[in-house]
């Protein structure tokens, strides 16, 4: 049974993607996926994070999930109103800026 807050399979890949990722999105569980990373976004608090605190802390946890698993969650999250960006942005490890996402309860 699909769950109705979960991210549609054909959302996961481009239409003119090939078959292999078509069959990718449809064997991942994107709600797990996309629980995993929230509960991440909401550790920052009113601080927020930026996309490279999110990683770290997954790799500080030693997950088995890749970092583009792991971005790619974001846009659905946003989508569906729990990530909040704004014109907020914060240098990353590379000395590039990054928007900054806050959980939806700790965004003020």
């Amino acid at each position: 049974m699909e769950n109705s807050n979960q991210t549609p399979s054909y959302k996961l890949h481009r239409k003119d993607g090939p078959a292999t990722s078509k069959m990718a999105a449809e064997s991942i569980n994107p709600s797990h996926l996309e629980s995993l990373v929230l509960d991440v976004i909401e550790t920052f608090g009113s601080d927020g994070c930026i996309s490279d605190d999110v990683i770290a802390a997954f790799e500080r946890d030693n997950s088995r999930h890749r970092h583009n698993s792991i971005t790619a969650r974001y846009k659905a999250l946003k989508d569906k109103g729990l990530v909040i960006v704004d014109d907020s942005v914060r240098k990353g490890e590379r000395g590039r800026y990054q928007m900054i996402m806050y959980h939806h309860a700790y965004y003020q």
